[in-house]
């Protein structure tokens, strides 16, 4: 949609300060009904989702056997069916991998991603926001709660999400309304100090955050336990696709990387793949980076060995330009919040609207 002549910067101030609507378009869903769907999605999942009730939600991950990661995922409960958020890349090779566990099960599987659009409101002002443009004060309580309103331009999920910092909120609704819910939702907002934002203000409010990105900080090549998204997990529930491996190495108690976020000092966003060096060996390597405006620095996410991850240490990322001295400031799993300002200058987060189900 469209963001006018706003900088990043800007988008990202009004974000963090006052709201900044996004478009969520590199999300996509599945709709899982059928009688058999929780029972079979949850020896599929790694979190507990025969505990979800309507409008609740939990985060989970669809592993390898080898907990190697497939997809990350938000799982919301609707009255006759389970809603699948992920990243869209990973949506639709998600739906054929499902489709090869469903054997007996009475199980549908649909990709609903091109049938709705995904809108997200996020800052302060948030809550303000939504019920001037719903025209109810009554929000979503907790962390990926929704429900299911009636807007002026018809029905609509409200979905709480508090990754990026609380307050947040996730607007789904069909595709054929996008124009104008973001149109009204900006006319409720404006008095509020709601702007549109785009694609780069979003990385670097994620990148801020601590949030990895699907694909991009997490792919089909890195262990769930590297990730430190251990909340995805459930550990009182029976088998699930990777529970051998990701117990043993829980048992083990130690993995060789872990995903980190680090200051860099400087403006300057390392390229993902830039290679993380303590002292004279190569430690890791950033997976993703921005500038973040709120910091005056850049930030980024990386995989780093468990020897120099802890917070505190002091790294150097090897950029274009040269070597540039940066920190690491902890794990990067914490689901909102903004980085600390850290010193690195001594140079070392109802039903589907019309669905039919």
């Amino acid at each position: 949609m469209d963001t006018h002549d706003r900088t990043a910067a800007e988008e990202h101030r009004a974000a963090r300060q006052r709201a900044g609507l996004f478009d969520l378009a590199h999300r996509g869903r599945l709709e899982i009904t059928g009688p058999d769907r929780v029972r079979w999605l949850h020896r599929l999942l790694t979190n507990d989702i025969t505990s979800l009730t309507p409008g609740r939600g939990c985060e989970a991950a669809f592993l390898t056997p080898q907990a190697k990661v497939l997809a990350l995922l938000s799982v919301h409960a609707l009255p006759d069916s389970l809603l699948l958020d992920g990243e869209a890349s990973r949506i639709g090779p998600l739906a054929v991998t499902l489709s090869k566990y469903r054997i007996s099960e009475h199980v549908e599987i649909q990709d609903r991603t091109p049938e709705f659009m995904l809108l997200a409101l996020q800052g302060p002002q948030a809550p303000a926001i939504l019920a001037a443009w719903a025209g109810e004060a009554e929000v979503p309580p907790r962390d990926l709660d929704h429900r299911s309103i009636t807007a002026p331009e018809g029905p609509v999920l409200v979905i709480r999400n508090n990754a990026m910092g609380d307050p947040g909120f996730q607007i789904l609704a069909p595709a054929a309304s996008k124009a104008a819910v973001w149109g009204r939702l900006l006319a409720a907002g404006a008095p509020m100090g709601l702007v549109p934002c785009g694609p780069s203000a979003w990385e670097s409010v994620r990148i801020e955050a601590g949030v990895p990105r699907d694909g991009v900080d997490v792919t089909d090549e890195v262990l769930l336990p590297e990730t430190g998204l251990d909340r995805l997990v459930s550990t009182t529930k029976g088998c699930y696709l990777g529970q051998e491996f990701v117990v043993r190495i829980r048992d083990r108690g130690q993995v060789t990387r872990r995903l980190s976020r680090l200051a860099l000092e400087g403006t300057a966003a390392a390229p993902a793949g830039a290679t993380i060096r303590a002292g004279d060996r190569d430690v890791g390597a950033v997976t993703s980076s921005a500038f973040v405006p709120t910091q005056g620095r850049a930030l980024a996410l990386g995989y780093v060995h468990r020897d120099a991850a802890q917070p505190g240490t002091v790294v150097t990322v090897m950029l274009p330009d040269g070597p540039c001295p940066a920190q690491v400031t902890g794990l990067a799993h914490a689901a909102g919040g903004g980085a600390a300002e850290i010193d690195v200058s001594s140079g070392s987060r109802g039903a589907v609207p019309n669905s039919p189900a």
